[in-house]
């Protein structure tokens, strides 16, 4: 009985913040858990609905349908200028939604008299499969290759054109073709940087499996690179441009104004004129078509 109550009375002596710091850590190693295991889900963010097409605004889109290698099936809109001989365009869109929120990047592209070819990756909109690293490089890679082989598209007549995670998905293209330039809208230096911006309170680089090395690729390519970037920008910040706009030299850097979405809208005159001026600078007099 002595015995007993002594066992009662040591357990009721602990301090109550033991107990507290015991469900802290196991909460905190649960969450690493989740970051680790769900982090493709906190990555890409794919709308199923596509609530637009470009129809109202370019009627003679074409709808094109890709197979990459592994098998599944994406969908994408080209838009050929009315010139044959302009340059091509592949953009590749950001995280979340899909191409139906980026029909002003295809208006765009074709008022600056270029073709443009946009895709949405696996997961995003009709395209099959589930996203990854290695499946949106696959993607970018099969969106190459319609332009080259189905197009007939000169690779020096080229320009790849990413937006916050198509930035990223740009420069995993770009390290396996020679294209005549790339253009890099709201990039980040890769993706545990970010993850460090967003949780600083877990140890990300530890436990991120998808990576984006934007800025170890940008220091292995000697593409022409034009980087845009808004110092109000509010999810990537600008630090972020700025540091891959400086590791190597010649690369160009445009500042916008505006937070992440609308960085180009609010600077569309400086914008416009700077992206058709490098367009123009990096694919005029090259050969093919």
């Amino acid at each position: 009985m002595t015995q007993s109550s002594d066992t009662a009375r040591t357990v009721q002596d602990k301090p109550w913040w033991l107990s507290l710091l015991r469900i802290a850590g196991i909460t905190y190693a649960l969450a690493c858990v989740l970051l680790y295991v769900f982090q493709e889900k906190l990555i890409y963010v794919p709308f199923a609905e596509l609530a637009r097409t470009p129809a109202a605004v370019l009627p003679h889109y074409e709808d094109v349908w890709l197979e990459p290698r592994d098998g599944a099936q994406l969908h994408g809109w080209f838009v050929s200028a009315s010139t044959p001989a302009a340059p091509y365009v592949i953009f590749f869109h950001g995280n979340a939604g899909n191409m139906a929120g980026r029909v002003p990047v295809l208006e765009y592209h074709h008022r600056l008299e270029h073709h443009v070819l946009m895709i949405d990756y696996r997961g995003f909109g009709q395209s099959s499969g589930e996203p990854s690293e290695a499946g949106t490089a696959m993607d970018a890679l099969t969106a190459w290759n319609y332009l080259t082989d189905k197009k007939g598209a000169s690779p020096e007549r080229i320009v790849i054109h990413g937006r916050s995670l198509g930035a990223a998905v740009a420069l995993q293209l770009a390290r396996q073709v020679q294209a005549a330039a790339v253009i890099l809208e709201s990039p980040f230096t890769s993706l545990p940087d970010v993850a460090s911006d967003v949780y600083p309170l877990f140890p990300v680089r530890w436990l991120a499996r998808i990576q984006y090395p934007n800025l170890e690729t940008v220091r292995a390519l000697d593409t022409p690179i034009l980087v845009a970037h808004s110092p109000d920008d509010d999810l990537i910040p600008y630090s972020h441009g700025q540091k891959i706009a400086d590791a190597r030299p010649g690369i160009e850097l445009l500042n916008l104004a505006g937070d992440h979405n609308s960085g180009s809208i609010v600077w569309e005159r400086r914008y416009d004129q700077t992206v058709k001026d490098f367009i123009h600078k990096h694919t005029a007099g090259r050969r093919g078509s």
